[in-house]
């Protein structure tokens, strides 16, 4: 027995991807524009920390990666928690009602069994 649920869905969940892609190139554009400042913090807080022969752009671009994947970490962990939980389909009851249900079916099959056996063996 399937329990699918099947409510219609809300209007405004139709634009969740777009929402997101909106949210990803926010998060973008906000890793590159701190970037310059983290670079140069970086370059105080580390020693020797523009590597020699490694370009600028190189490491910005690293870095700007990195930014955008612990926004957007930060961001999905917001959505998380504010997205609703979602309630069973099944509960305690129905799974206990349907265990009980297995063992006396599997019992029954049982003393047939040994009641084919019984009367096969009379033969």
């Amino acid at each position: 027995m399937s329990m699918r649920n099947n409510k219609p869905k809300r209007p405004m969940q139709a634009y969740w991807p777009v929402f997101g892609l909106l949210l990803a190139l926010a998060l973008g554009a906000i890793s590159w524009a701190v970037t310059p400042a983290t670079f140069d913090w970086l370059g105080t807080w580390l020693k020797g920390f523009p590597p020699a022969g490694v370009p600028r752009s190189t490491l910005e671009l690293i870095i700007t990666v990195i930014i955008f994947a612990v926004l957007g970490l930060f961001a999905s962990l917001l959505v998380a928690m504010g997205m609703p939980k979602k309630k069973s389909a099944v509960n305690e009851k129905q799974l206990t009602e349907a265990r009980a249900e297995m063992i006396q079916e599997k019992r029954m099959r049982r003393l047939r069994q040994k009641q084919m056996n019984k009367s096969h063996t009379r033969e």
